[in-house]
């Protein structure tokens, strides 16, 4: 009788180490355990003996866990889920071995079904949506497609993967992706993942002749004329466009050229320069204004060595240049020199005309006796 409660303990303690999922046990639930039954599963000595070999049930048993591994792998919601189960659960662990290759049979019968569902699922979802997939949030086009593909095509890799291991007999059987229906399987699934790679590397390749116009935009000038006359920045936000996608690309491990890889180790100093570059032009024309009334002929001489230098980021420097911001970090204490310069003179204009105003006003023109 003690053999009898630690046998019945024993397949609970298997169902629940193999089957992690509540849902999953809640399928043996319904299989009865005859206790009479043990005598003729397997001798006691073996079980005594601490193995971790599972008493063989009987026939009325046997097909009973038969028909709840078959119902749970047919209702599991994907393929990758069901060969999880038949991966969790060792059918020969169970079943003698004529139930155990009955099983895997027809398990691997409704495998190849769910997975003709998959592939055609895939198909839809390509074919709707290729012309203008979803994106992540934030990501740039050309990464949103591409991960888009890509986790298509990862939805039918691993389930292939893992079918073309499998037998239908077991492990001597033929291979399940070798039978007539696994080779049109098979046939399905190289057009679809030909189509889905084909648009991953369109994409990519149609990036990688955008992104190589780019080079162009590093050797610019810094400076140019804006059609009023005033100078702007010179910065290609494609240069910014570029370095983000390239770096996102390395991040899902795509190939890059060689200049990708530069432009994302160079792109914090290019955002330095170019954040540099918008100061001093904004510092500039706000100490233009500065001067007005008598300072303004005073002070005129003064911006002519600022000019050069700023006409020198126009001609002379680009942004691959080296020295560049130490030479608008000049600019800039210049330009911070001037400004307290000029906003001292006029608070000394400010304060003579202050002085001048209270003597004249101190001033008895007429004096009444």
């Amino acid at each position: 009788q003690i053999f009898i409660n630690n046998a019945f303990c024993y397949y609970h303690m298997m169902l629940t180490e193999i089957c992690f999922s509540p849902k999953e046990i809640q399928f043996f639930a319904d299989v009865t355990f005859d206790p009479n039954d043990i005598h003729r599963i397997a001798p006691m000595a073996a079980f005594q003996q601490g193995t971790r070999k599972m008493p063989k049930p009987n026939v009325a048993l046997s097909t009973q866990i038969e028909t709840a591994i078959i119902d749970l792998v047919t209702k599991a919601r994907s393929t990758s889920t069901a060969l999880g189960i038949l991966r969790r659960i060792s059918v020969r662990l169970f079943l003698p071995e004529e139930h155990a290759r009955k099983c895997l049979y027809s398990s691997y019968n409704v495998l190849l079904s769910q997975f003709e569902k998959e592939i055609q699922y895939v198909t839809d979802v390509y074919n709707e949506h290729k012309n203008s997939p979803p994106r992540q949030r934030g990501a740039p086009p050309v990464v949103g497609n591409i991960l888009w593909a890509r986790q298509l095509l990862r939805r039918l890799v691993s389930p292939m993967e893992s079918l073309s291991t499998y037998s239908n007999q077991g492990q001597h059987g033929t291979p399940i992706l070798t039978t007539d229906r696994g080779k049109k399987i098979v046939k399905t699934y190289n057009h679809v993942a030909v189509a889905i790679s084909t648009f991953e590397d369109l994409w990519l390749h149609g990036w990688l002749e955008t992104s190589s116009q780019s080079k162009s935009y590093l050797h610019n000038s810094l400076l140019k004329i804006s059609a009023d006359g005033r100078y702007v920045s010179n910065f290609s936000p494609a240069i910014s466009r570029v370095a983000v996608e390239s770096r996102m690309l390395k991040a899902v491990g795509c190939k890059l050229p060689e200049f990708s890889s530069f432009l994302i180790e160079q792109e914090p100093r290019i955002k330095s320069t170019s954040s540099l570059l918008d100061h001093v032009i904004q510092k500039y024309y706000h100490v233009l204004q500065l001067p007005t009334g008598s300072l303004e002929s005073i002070f005129s001489t003064t911006f002519t060595p600022i000019n050069k230098r700023l006409e020198e980021c126009k001609t002379n420097f680009t942004w691959m240049s080296l020295g560049v911001n130490e030479h608008l970090r000049s600019v800039e204490r210049s330009l911070h020199e001037l400004e307290t310069c000029i906003l001292r003179a006029n608070e000394i204009l400010h304060i003579q005309i202050e002085n001048g105003i209270r003597a004249v006003r101190n001033v008895q023109l007429f004096r009444f006796d």
